[in-house]
């Protein structure tokens, strides 16, 4: 997919974009527009209508608003016709790139429906935050429908392009030791479980590390954050199949950059791997009465699973469907 590419729709490939957004799968989530006004869109010097290109035609985006005083954009449309692939999630980032890099925008925006969950989880991931519903805004055959409106500012596209992950190596130990060491203590602060003080001894990351467990996410060149990855948990999820599953463990972010954008960068970075593993699910838990985390990680996309008892820890159990 690293070839994706974004090229003004041509009239003549207008057939292939009604074609798409008259397919049953796709036509649910939007609503279909008239050849002819796709054809004002492609000669409307406001908007962008780009064809979705790998080896061949995947989708189709639309981009609105590129005169925008405010310099508030509307990706208004995006139609993905080879399904299962991740070109959604991949053109979601080229439209971040070419709305913040070539238009200038200070805010990217959308609206999506509001039963379109997995759309909803593409965009959080992408950075996305949601702003608030439009409460039946749209008169369907069913009835009246209610939108999600989500948008992305510039400076948050830019914060989240400094993160990089890697993996972690034994002259990294004392760093992830000393991040999960200050996660305890901030949580016991506020009377909160993570793990115990024990359990991030550098004696016991050490052998993590040497496994090539940890990664640790760096923003602008300073540790942020820590994760532990791993394709086997008999532990909190020995009543699965393991083979098809990737698991988060002690996901941690110093306070200083406590916010959610180091946190979720680690998480798509997570997603990310476990597809190239070719995994189905990517699992975690935490602990029930965490309700903020358990917010972070249903607002990224996870669906809860189950509770499950551990002792000495009872843990809420979430999954991502890759």
């Amino acid at each position: 997919m690293s070839n994706l590419q974004l090229k003004p729709t041509e009239e003549n490939k207008l057939d292939y974009v009604l074609d798409a957004e008259n397919d049953g799968e796709n036509r649910q989530y939007i609503i279909p527009w008239s050849r002819e006004q796709h054809l004002q869109s492609i000669r409307d010097c406001n908007i962008a209508h780009l064809i979705v290109w790998s080896e061949t035609r995947v989708g189709y985006v639309i981009l609105a608003g590129l005169l925008d005083a405010n310099q508030s954009v509307e990706f208004r449309r995006i139609v993905i016709t080879d399904k299962g692939k991740g070109y959604g999630k991949q053109t979601v980032e080229h439209v971040k790139k070419l709305a913040f890099k070539n238009y200038n925008a200070h805010r990217l925006w959308l609206d999506v429906k509001v039963q379109n969950h997995r759309a909803q989880a593409i965009y959080k991931a992408a950075g996305f935050a949601i702003e608030g519903t439009l409460r039946e805004c749209i008169k369907s055959k069913n009835g009246y429908e209610s939108l999600v409106i989500m948008s992305i500012l510039q400076r948050e596209y830019r914060n989240i392009s400094l993160i990089i992950v890697r993996q972690a190596t034994l002259e990294d130990l004392t760093t992830v030791a000393n991040i999960l060491f200050e996660a305890i203590l901030w949580l016991e602060q506020k009377n909160m479980t993570f793990l115990n003080k024990d359990e991030v001894s550098i004696d016991l990351v050490r052998p993590d590390i040497e496994a090539g467990l940890f990664y640790i996410a760096f923003y602008e060149g300073v540790a942020a954050g820590v994760l532990r990855f791993q394709t086997e948990d008999l532990v909190f999820w020995a009543d699965i199949p393991q083979e098809d599953s990737a698991f988060i463990q002690r996901l941690a972010v110093r306070r200083s950059f406590a916010g959610g954008i180091v946190s979720s960068a680690l998480m798509q970075w997570a997603v990310d791997q476990s597809r190239k593993l070719g995994k189905s699910y990517l699992r975690l838990d935490c602990a029930v009465d965490r309700s903020r985390l358990r917010a972070v990680y249903e607002n990224f996309g996870f669906q809860y699973h189950s509770d499950k008892l551990v002792e000495p820890y009872f843990v809420a159990r979430y999954e991502y469907k890759l």
